[in-house]
């Protein structure tokens, strides 16, 4: 018995060595977060022009996302979906629908095109210009949440975005109205 639970544990140390993720992440993930959820194919509209790729982009995404915050919520939309926080306020569960709540709770919108991804967040995009992946929505109507695009034309994107945005990805934003 102790043979197979060394075995288990190194299996366990070299997957998470391989994903770059820790333990607690893995195993949230094995327990069914990932991959593309049923609410986002089910949203027939957004995917359908979606291509294969993008769609494997989509699916890393979230992935990704869904690692550092299991209890992420999604608002879907006819171009775009975004994925929202935990209810701020201590309640647990997923936020009531609503239009107020869907947008104000929103930290990353993302809008599927043929050959890339869109993704939209409330940051200041002057804080990150010298990233060729970001532009500056200020002055141009957009969907999503805030001004700072980011470009997601490959899965390293998607590795340099979560390193580059990562403990704003992953922070507690406190109690709604702090």
């Amino acid at each position: 018995m102790e043979q197979t639970s060394t075995v288990v544990k190194e299996f366990i140390d070299r997957t998470c060595s391989t994903l770059n993720v820790s333990m607690d992440q893995l195993l949230r993930f094995s327990f069914g977060i990932g991959g593309i959820s049923d609410e986002l194919v089910e949203h027939t509209g957004l995917l359908d022009s979606a291509s294969p790729y993008t769609c494997k982009l989509i699916d890393l995404l979230d992935l990704e996302l869904r690692l550092r915050n299991p209890t992420l919520t999604y608002a879907v939309r006819a171009n775009y979906f975004s994925y929202r926080r935990p209810n701020r306020a201590g309640v647990q569960g997923p936020l009531p629908p609503g239009p107020s709540s869907s947008r104000s709770d929103a930290f990353i919108s993302v809008r599927p095109r043929k050959a890339e991804l869109s993704l939209v967040l409330p940051l200041d995009p002057a804080a990150h210009d010298d990233n060729p992946q970001v532009s500056d929505l200020s002055n141009v109507g957009h969907h999503g949440p805030g001004d700072l695009e980011y470009r997601v034309s490959k899965e390293s994107d998607i590795h340099e975005f979560i390193e580059e945005f990562a403990t704003w990805l992953t922070m507690d934003l406190g109690p709604v109205g702090s």
